[in-house]
Parts: structure tokens; C-alpha cells; sequence
């Protein structure tokens, strides 16, 4: 599962130490982190999607479903909420054990790595090779454009489609 790669606890703690050398809040960034990552693997769900509790109710099922009787629903609701707020609490002691090790370090605003390094117009970096889409929605295209000599061969932009084309109905028997 790609959140179990990304949210390791070890990619949790360079993240920080990103932050931490950026002078960013490292709570707001353990916040995100742990959300992110507690969601998809406590809840099973998106980020987007999850919440503190799952509201379930009993008598709310899919039609053709029969209800649970009271005592077998209840407890198992009652098992889920306790043993999803204890992984909870473990995984946030986890973060927050990253964040203090980081924040306790004298060292954390000159970390340095590949994704922190400075882009240097000295490097050899040559971007005009870089793989181009064609078409109007390119920005390299439209710089390239901008900025080529007149020695080259004009490049015509393509036309960009009226804003209204697509918002015309369709009558029946029109296509």
C-alpha cells in the first residue's frame, strides 16, 4: 500500500526534519501526517474521508438487510470504538516521540538533503530537453514560444476552442 511506503516512520521523521529546517510548525505538519496515515490504514479509508468516529447506527442498513439484534450490535460497535481510539493513541504517541526527537535536535535548521538542496544555474541543468505534451496547455511550450529566435521556424500556438462550444444544448436528432 503506497501510504504504508510513504508514511514509514522513518520517511514520517525526514519529513519533520524538512519542516523543522524550513521553520514551519511541526505540529501542523505531525497533525497532516498523522491523519493522512491514520485514516488510510486505522479507518481504511481517504484522508479526505475519514473522521474521529464513524457515526454507524443500528437501524440504518442497506434494504434486504435484516437489523442486528441490539445485543450483538452494540458491543461490537463498542469493541470497534475502543480498539480504533487505542491505535489512535499509539500511533500519535509514535509522531509525537518523531517530533520531540526532532525538535530536541540543536541541529535541525542546517539538515540538508536532495529535497532541501538549492537548484544552482551552475549545476549543468539543461531543461530544454526535458519531455514536452504537445499542445496549447504546455507552459514549456508557451515559453519556448516566448523566448525562441527569429532564426527558428515560428511556432503557431493552436487556436484555444470558445469558451461556449460546449455549453450549447444539443437538440434531438442534431449531431
Amino acid at each position: 500500500m503506497a501510504w504504508k511506503q510513504y508514511y514509514s516512520l522513518e520517511h514520517v521523521e525526514t519529513v519533520l526534519r524538512r519542516a523543522a529546517a524550513k521553520d514551519q510548525n511541526l505540529n501542523k505538519v505531525m497533525f497532516l501526517l498523522l491523519w493522512s496515515y491514520g485514516t488510510s490504514t486505522i479507518e481504511g479509508t481517504h484522508p479526505e474521508e475519514g473522521g474521529i468516529f464513524r457515526r454507524r447506527v443500528r437501524t440504518m442498513r442497506r434494504s434486504g438487510f435484516p437489523l442486528e439484534h441490539p445485543f450483538i450490535f452494540y458491543p461490537r460497535r463498542l469493541w470497534e470504538v475502543v480498539s480504533t481510539s487505542v491505535k489512535w493513541g499509539i500511533l500519535m504517541w509514535q509522531f509525537h516521540r518523531i517530533k520531540e526527537k526532532v525538535k530536541g535536535d540543536p541541529l535541525k535548521r542546517e539538515y540538508r538533503d536532495l529535497a532541501l538542496t538549492p537548484v544552482l544555474e551552475e549545476d549543468g541543468t539543461d531543461l530544454s530537453e526535458l519531455p514536452v505534451s504537445p499542445g496549447p496547455h504546455s507552459l514549456l511550450h508557451i515559453e519556448k514560444y516566448k523566448t525562441a529566435s527569429t532564426t527558428l521556424a515560428p511556432y503557431v500556438l493552436p487556436t484555444p476552442v470558445h469558451p461556449g462550444f460546449f455549453m450549447k444544448p444539443l437538440k434531438v436528432g442534431e449531431g
